[in-house]
């Protein structure tokens, strides 16, 4: 090794730290908007949003009946599901808002008790409108749209309206 080798490897040494953190940086920067970007897909709770205490006391209770109607979809009870679907969803569109995500979890429940009650009409409208805000609020190609488009393409073809259900499987593997 010659004399001036320690030398050139203590400069390089100390180029190195000197770069360091302009290297973090730049790599917090790079994992940052990829982080960013991943959140950008998931709907953010304002304070518009955020429910009063006397709100969040009726929420708490919201719940278990939203439990209690997926419990009687389960048992094969539609109306009763039909019925508690309907109240939770009043209490969830006025308290947190027709587009909160848990609002249209509801919805989306309501939709598919509908369905089994053998009421398509409403059934459809009810995806539709789930449908709509999603595609609205969320990325094309979100889960949650995917799975609201793959549920009313179930419902258009339990109907036999086989052509609607096709068209709507299509304009989802396209987005």
């Amino acid at each position: 090794m010659s004399a001036n080798a320690g030398s050139r490897l203590s400069r390089f040494g100390t180029s190195c730290l000197h770069r360091a953190p302009s290297v973090l940086a730049f790599c917090f920067a790079i994992a940052a908007s990829t982080f960013t970007a991943l959140a950008a897909d998931v709907p953010r709770v304002t304070n518009e949003t955020k429910p009063s205490a006397a709100a969040q006391k009726e929420l708490d209770g919201l719940q278990k009946r939203y439990d209690l109607g997926k419990e009687f979809y389960d048992q094969g009870k539609y109306a009763e599901a039909e019925m508690e679907f309907r109240s939770a969803l009043n209490i969830y569109q006025r308290v947190l808002g027709p587009e909160h995500p848990d609002t249209l979890k509801n919805r989306q429940q309501l939709a598919t008790a509908l369905a089994s009650n053998g009421k398509f009409v409403e059934a459809e409208a009810e995806w539709q409108a789930v449908l709509s805000i999603r595609e609205r609020l969320l990325a094309p190609n979100h889960p949650d749209v995917s799975e609201c488009c793959y549920g009313l393409a179930v419902r258009l073809k339990n109907q036999k309206r086989i052509s609607e259900a096709l068209a709507r499987s299509i304009r989802e593997e396209v987005v």
